[in-house]
Parts: structure tokens; C-alpha cells; sequence
């Protein structure tokens, strides 16, 4: 498992969620007490997991409304799985 990611220059801690539930199915914490995480999923190879790290790295690269993130998130996740991405390992 990673433990950081650079993210338009800036490195992000990285966290591993086990359990991925609707309707939080990760997060990115962008300022905090603590900082600064983004909490992904590792459970497993689904498109819905994709789609939610894709949606939390567009929190953390850009300002796009929650409408645009989900939107952008969604249409890269389909396309990446039709293109065959899978997880390794």
C-alpha cells in the first residue's frame, strides 16, 4: 500500500478504507486539525471503487463543484474499465 501520493505538487497522505459503504465511500480531507489525507478504498477491483478514488483525487487536484468532480470521475472510471483496468495484486 502507498502511503503518499503528489498531487499537483503537493503530497497527500494517503489511507487505506477496508470497508467501502455508500453513501461515504472515501474522503478527502482537505484542511483539518490533522491536516490534509485522502481515505481511498483497498478492499477490492470494482468500477465503483475506481470511480470513488478518481472522484477523491479530483478533490484534491482541483475546485470543481461536487456535481463536476462526480461527473468527471464517473466518465474516466467507465472508460478506464472498458479499457481494462484492474487492480494488480
Amino acid at each position: 500500500m502507498i502511503r503518499s501520493h503528489t498531487i499537483r505538487g503537493r503530497r497527500w497522505p494517503v489511507e487505506g478504507v477496508r470497508h467501502v459503504r455508500r453513501p461515504a465511500l472515501a474522503e478527502c480531507v482537505l484542511e483539518s486539525s490533522a491536516g490534509h489525507v485522502l481515505r481511498i478504498p483497498l478492499a477490492g477491483d470494482t468500477r465503483d471503487e475506481l470511480d470513488t478514488i478518481l472522484h477523491e483525487l479530483l478533490h484534491a487536484a482541483t475546485e470543481l463543484d461536487e456535481q463536476a468532480v462526480s461527473e468527471t470521475a464517473d466518465a474516466a472510471a467507465r472508460l478506464l474499465w472498458r479499457l481494462g483496468w484492474r487492480r494488480e495484486g
